[in-house]
């Protein structure tokens, strides 16, 4: 046990509870052990609810569970893969996987769960934009038990929580004007075109393949000096549009898949699991632009097809739903390039496409502005967990 210059007890997390790794049935699908009614939780769980949880994905049968890791309704959980550190606190009694560590037993004498789960967002959040983030990538429930936990009095902890979830409130608000802008774009979409799987008005169907121009390919390493804008699949955000983390490189250094030469208006469509539903459109001139071979990438022509609306088409469920089922492989399910452009879609004419481009370019530009207030918020928000925890808030 150690004290900070805020005479605050800083204690290990193996000191506060029990932190325990959860365990998965085996084999995997056998029919005695899943598809029960007993609730097991899974990444997506944590990344749709937030603070509380509720899995509602996977089940197991009452044989099943005696394989894997019971928590209780409050206990906090941390995903070791999938999405590393990404916490949460159990709305109910569930199972965990080997993905997770729970955490049991609380001292509640010395520790509020609600401060704990914000401490340990704070971790996540912080250790992610570091050197030090690796660690992130392969938790060990060793490691995670010599994590440092600052102890103010618990009715500091309990304030300190009260205020960043009041924080947290103001986040969620943002994400949800930004969840009803997409909601009104599809809306709009599907009052201008119609259903593209029922197609009630009977546009004409055509292949991607005979909607688009050749994409040029080149070998970076044969222009060692030569500086590119690298782009793969860490560089599309949420808003599925090219603007974070573009990576400068030169040829002598440029990974053996980057080999697409991209312009602007260029729409990229990741081909492998579990990001199919990765799809950007490229709005921006960067320097020697040059792409994953993860992606397929089509470019339009603008004959027959304008990028926004070919976009938006490759934004539809219908069609992350047909890569889904084409993807194949053990390890790193896929689709080829030749599978995605032989995928038939309604082609509107001309003027129909400009009226939903018009409609696209106009929301994507409010969803920009509603991204920077967005971020603005997460920077405000992270200001505020660092003075927390650092004594600076109260």
């Amino acid at each position: 046990m150690k004290k900070n210059k805020h005479k605050w007890q800083v204690k290990s997390l193996g000191e506060v509870c029990d932190v325990v790794r959860g365990s998965s049935p085996r084999p995997k699908s056998d029919k005695r052990f899943y598809d029960g009614d007993v609730p097991r939780l899974m990444v997506a769980d944590l990344t749709r609810d937030g603070m509380y949880v509720t899995p509602r994905i996977d089940f197991l049968t009452k044989e099943g569970s005696r394989q894997s890791r019971e928590m209780k309704a409050g206990d906090i959980v941390i995903a070791v893969s999938g999405n590393p550190g990404l916490t949460a606190i159990l709305n109910i009694d569930a199972y965990i996987h080997d993905g997770f560590v729970g955490l049991r037993k609380l001292d509640k004498a010395i520790i509020h769960n609600e401060y704990l789960y914000h401490y340990l967002t704070l971790l996540k959040r912080e250790n992610k934009s570091q050197a030090v983030g690796a660690i992130f990538k392969n938790l060990r429930t060793d490691q995670i038990k010599d994590w440092c936990i600052p102890l103010p009095p618990l009715p500091i902890q309990k304030q300190i929580a009260e205020i960043l979830e009041q924080a947290d409130k103001s986040k969620q608000k943002r994400q949800q004007a930004n969840k009803l802008t997409d909601e009104f774009l599809q809306s709009v979409f599907i009052e201008k075109f119609g259903d593209p799987v029922k197609n009630p008005k009977g546009w004409e169907k055509k292949k991607i393949e005979d909607l688009i121009l050749k994409i040029e390919n080149e070998n970076p390493q044969k222009f060692p000096m030569k500086e590119y804008d690298y782009i793969d699949i860490s560089s599309i955000d949420n808003s599925r549009k090219i603007i974070v983390e573009i990576k400068k490189i030169r040829g002598s250094s440029a990974p053996s898949r980057a080999r697409q030469l991209v312009k602007c208006n260029d729409i990229l469509v990741s081909t492998v699991r579990p990001n199919l539903n990765a799809v950007a459109l490229v709005k921006e001139n960067f320097s020697n632009p040059i792409a994953s071979t993860g992606f397929c990438i089509l470019r339009s022509n603008s004959k027959i097809v304008i990028p926004e609306f070919l976009f938006k088409i490759t934004n539809q469920s219908f069609f992350v739903e047909r890569l889904f089922k084409l993807a194949k492989g053990a390890s790193y399910p896929a689709v080829t390039d030749g599978q995605i452009t032989g995928i038939e879609i309604p082609i509107p004419p001309l003027p129909v496409q400009k009226q939903i481009a018009e409609i696209v370019n106009k929301t994507e530009s409010l969803k920009e502005k509603q991204k920077q207030s967005e971020q603005e918020l997460e920077n405000l928000f992270q200001s505020l967990m660092q003075r927390a925890f650092r004594g600076k808030l109260l």
